[in-house]
């Protein structure tokens, strides 16, 4: 998450949508990477929006 939102990053100048396209892209290289189920449930969980 760091290389997307460096750390000390005021993270009231990101939008909600800038925080969350940084977490789906994070999620979907580590599903990538290591083929875990915890990370592709994140990143489809996070990709279709299922929070709001």
């Amino acid at each position: 998450m760091r290389s997307k939102i460096p750390y000390g990053t005021n993270l009231n100048t990101l939008t909600k949508n800038e925080i969350l396209d940084a977490h789906i892209e994070a999620y979907k290289k580590l599903w990538e990477s290591t083929d875990d189920e915890v990370w592709e449930f994140l990143y489809k969980f996070a990709l279709n929006k299922q929070y709001e």
